[in-house]
């Protein structure tokens, strides 16, 4: 399959804010992009099997009215939970950023123990243990031992920034267990040398051993706290005007760390479709 007829649907409902910036993300690969409102999708005048990647982005969806994400959860669930079965099942990608983690841990996509969908919730990201929305650049260490499409071309520590209020990622001991030895911790909040740490500033919220982002068994959907659309160019990434002062190769047209979970998306629908 070429770029070109790679399809990415991008869900929109009242309150999110970051599918703009994600859907340019994918359109740089040459993709064709929909940014469509969930109401379409759940009215079936959207065939969503006509896609290959399905993206929940950031933001405040339906003001986080309940708890992050649960409204929008409970649409998926309510309403087009065999679609997205069946989705899923065809190994094609879902990529959940900040709110669109914490719609897919709420509708049992994630950690996907049991099967494509969880029998009950086992995880979910509360409010962070600063008591406070937390906006700032930090970094995070991939586990190379998680083989999802998604991670494939990354570094092992990313720069990454983060905005969030309920980023704070919880689970019981048994299931933690279960994630971790499965593999699926995708990404754990470091120091730029990869030194794990679930203490703050490393960690903004607290999250239980440091989870910044899960991928389920299949490794085709992943969800995380932080925005790699929000570092996919040079120029949106930390200090970069100071960057190329200092260094006169420096491009700020050049791709930074989130490029490359997109890059890993498009490939393997490439490969794979």
């Amino acid at each position: 399959m070429e770029n070109k007829d790679i399809k990415v649907l991008i869900i929109k409902a009242p309150g999110t804010n970051c599918d703009e910036e994600t859907a340019r993300s994918f359109l740089d690969f040459g993709s064709k992009v929909d940014k469509i409102n969930i109401k379409k999708l759940v009215s079936n005048k959207i065939d969503l099997a006509s896609y290959q990647i399905l993206v929940f982005p950031g933001g405040f969806s339906f003001g986080d009215d309940i708890s992050a994400g649960k409204v929008l959860a409970n649409e998926i669930i309510y309403k087009i939970k065999d679609s997205l079965y069946d989705f899923v099942n065809s190994k094609k990608l879902i990529l959940g950023i900040c709110n669109g983690f914490q719609v897919l841990v709420k509708t049992g996509l994630l950690p996907g123990i049991d099967g494509i969908f969880d029998k009950v919730q086992y995880t979910s990201l509360i409010n962070n243990d600063s008591g406070k929305f937390e906006c700032s650049w930090g970094y995070l260490k991939k586990n190379d031992k998680n083989k999802s499409p998604f991670l494939k071309y990354l570094p092992k520590v990313i720069s990454i920034p983060w905005a969030h209020g309920e980023g704070k990622f919880i689970t019981n001991p048994e299931i933690l267990k279960k994630i971790e030895d499965l593999n699926l911790v995708a990404f754990s909040y470091s120091d730029e040398f990869g030194n794990i740490s679930d203490k703050y500033p490393i960690c903004p919220n607290g999250a239980t051993n440091a989870i910044a982002g899960i991928t389920n068994k299949l490794g085709n959907v992943l969800g995380l706290m932080p925005h790699p659309e929000r570092a996919f160019k040079k120029y949106q990434t930390k200090n970069w005007t100071l960057s190329k002062s200092k260094n006169k190769d420096f491009n700020y047209l050049d791709y930074a760390d989130g490029y490359f979970i997109f890059k890993g998306a498009i490939e393997y629908i490439k490969e794979n479709f």
